[in-house]
């Protein structure tokens, strides 16, 4: 058995206005594995929402109908043609739109996880992936927030070489295991964020909140949200 879930939330910056958000969350049943994708629109880009929202369901798609050989093939392979499709997607939308294509730049993290427990997951910018192995008793942090060519900037699609910042880890060892992807905006709800991601299984009471639902309707938090706050998760439990 597989559960996923996300939340996103639109911050000050957005007016608290759900459909200014330049993040985009997906959660998607691909039958015998679950994707979930959280993209972040880049601040200084003027197509980042558009971007975001084009990048997930790339990513998402590519998570359907590729997650077996993610689980197989050679990291750079996979990097590589999940960069191509993305390239693509994002370049034929700038031509439509009349733009330069570095306008569209965005994040990315995509996670993709069978009944099993195995697991793929791609990383791109700022934002955080967190994981908790069967055999681990805490979180670990597996990919921290990169950072850009500039102090405050961050790796982007469509913004220099995305196939160099582009990471990728999976476990094809079957468990009870968990992942927890977060964009940058999750310091919203957790202030001492940087501190305590030296310190993940601190975090464990806000990801279990996460998962059991108790964070998708919070209209008091909401409102203290400078930035967008956007979660996704996947859990497996192999024996149910």
């Amino acid at each position: 058995m597989i559960r996923s879930g996300a939340f996103s939330y639109a911050g000050r910056c957005h007016g608290f206005v759900p459909e200014n958000r330049t993040d985009a969350v997906l959660e998607r049943d691909c039958g015998g594995h679950r994707a979930v994708v959280l993209c972040s629109g880049g601040d200084s880009c003027p197509c980042g929402k558009a971007a975001a929202a084009l990048t997930a369901q790339a990513a998402a798609s590519f998570l359907t109908f590729r997650f077996a050989r993610c689980l197989l093939e050679e990291p750079e392979v996979l990097r590589r043609e999940l960069v191509q499709v993305v390239t693509r997607v994002l370049g034929d939308a700038a031509r439509r739109a009349g733009r330069v294509p570095s306008q569209f730049g965005c994040t990315l993290l995509a996670a993709a996880m069978d009944q099993r427990g195995r697991f793929c997951a791609f990383h791109l910018g700022d934002g955080t992936l967190l994981g908790k192995l069967e055999t681990e008793s805490q979180w670990t942090v597996f990919s921290k927030p990169q950072s850009g060519l500039t102090p405050g900037a961050t790796a982007l699609t469509m913004n220099g070489s995305m196939f160099p910042n582009l990471r990728f880890y999976r476990t094809i060892q079957p468990g009870g295991h968990r992942l927890f992807l977060t964009g940058d905006g999750i310091a919203g709800l957790v202030p001492r964020l940087p501190q305590l991601l030296d310190h993940p299984d601190r975090l464990e009471g806000l990801i279990r909140r996460a998962e059991q639902g108790q964070l998708q309707d919070l209209p008091e938090l909401s409102s203290v949200l400078e930035d967008d706050c956007s979660a996704a998760w996947l859990s497996a439990f192999p024996w149910l």
